[in-house]
């Protein structure tokens, strides 16, 4: 389809009434002024570079809505979404018990209660990047229950205090990149959760029951601004820690990891704390609340990690860092390569640097 009239449409919303489940509308390079609804349908609107290709909402809607149980293959791809939302109940983007794929997607310029809400869907966030949007819930990306991955891509919090919320479902955060400093990156409430390979510049919150069927693994991450676990469990492998960690009526588990730079490493209360392979640089203190862990565990100690340059955000080891093969020695935590874990976010399995 062509706005410009090289097409069997001129317009994207007059294609999706004339398509089928199953079908891809190739989408030339245009400005299309109009909200989108797949209306029930499976389908593939698919453009060539989202700089050029942009659809723009109706106002006061959102710009897309996949909310009559469309499948697994409803995708989006290579288009920028704007100008949705507008009100304090409707997102920029809205799915409901349905599925959607953004790949290679801007989602910028949106308003609304969020940029992208998911009740009960199954959202894949793939190489997108959400930028330039405002919240009147405070949060960027909402999922209750269902399922939102977010895979390569970037979020950019700018005036939004959360970056990504689950709430009650279940959660994945793969190769991601969250810059929201001034507030928290991802909020984990009550949702089986996993966050690898990716940069958090902004808390991690997580408040579950600690059940086997609520928990979150990170591995392989940078959490530039520390983490905090209320009534749950939460597991650290070859982890940076910038920022403090905080554990309250919870379990906290530290392998592999580097938390640097803190008036207090791990603070904790009513809380169990096991460490391992860890290393804790330059803290004013260890532990708040506990023993020191350098105190009762004889793998982790306090040594300079050797990054190759940490005021600039690059914490990959030097290849002289007393850290590199002083992992764990179990082969399932070996590096990509084979070789001995790695302390840090670029050693381990699941390395922010590679892995699988």
């Amino acid at each position: 389809m062509d706005c410009h009239g090289g097409a069997d449409f001129a317009d994207i919303r007059s294609a999706i009434a004339g398509a089928i489940s199953g079908d891809e509308i190739a989408v030339a390079p245009c400005a299309y002024y109009g909200s989108l609804d797949f209306e029930g349908k499976s389908l593939a609107i698919v453009g060539t570079d989202p700089a050029t290709t942009i659809v723009y909402a109706s106002p006061g809607t959102s710009v897309l809505k996949a909310t009559k149980g469309e499948g697994r293959a409803t995708r989006v791809e290579a288009i920028t979404l704007t100008g949705g939302g507008g009100d304090a109940e409707t997102p920029g983007i809205e799915v409901s018990f349905s599925s959607l794929v953004l790949r290679n997607v801007v989602v910028s310029g949106n308003a609304g209660m969020a940029a992208l809400y998911s009740r009960s869907g199954h959202v894949l966030i793939e190489r997108t990047v959400f930028e330039n949007n405002t919240a009147s819930l405070g949060i960027l990306i909402q999922a209750r229950r269902g399922e939102v991955v977010v895979q390569d891509s970037t979020v950019r919090c700018g005036t939004v205090g959360v970056g990504y919320q689950a709430e009650h479902g279940a959660a994945l955060v793969d190769g991601a990149t969250f810059e929201c400093a001034n507030g928290r990156s991802i909020e984990i409430f009550h949702a089986q959760s996993r966050i690898q390979r990716s940069v958090l510049a902004g808390q991690l919150y997580v408040e579950n029951e600690g059940n086997d069927d609520e928990y979150t693994v990170v591995k392989g991450t940078v959490l530039a601004s520390g983490a905090s676990v209320l009534y749950s469990g939460l597991v650290l492998e070859n982890v940076v820690a910038t920022g403090g960690l905080i554990a309250s009526g919870s379990s906290l588990s530290l392998s592999s990891s580097i938390v640097t730079g803190q008036d207090c490493a791990i603070t904790a209360s009513g809380s169990t704390v096991t460490t391992s392979y860890s290393v804790f640089w330059e803290n004013a203190a260890n532990g708040c609340g506990f023993a020191d862990p350098l105190t009762r565990d004889s793998t982790s100690k306090a040594v300079d990690p050797g990054f190759i340059d940490a005021a600039g955000s690059d914490f990959h080891l030097a290849a002289e860092s007393s850290l590199v093969n002083a992992g764990p020695t179990t082969s399932s935590s070996n590096d990509p390569d084979g070789s001995r874990n790695d302390i840090g976010a670029y050693g381990g399995h699941f390395s922010l640097g590679g892995g699988w």
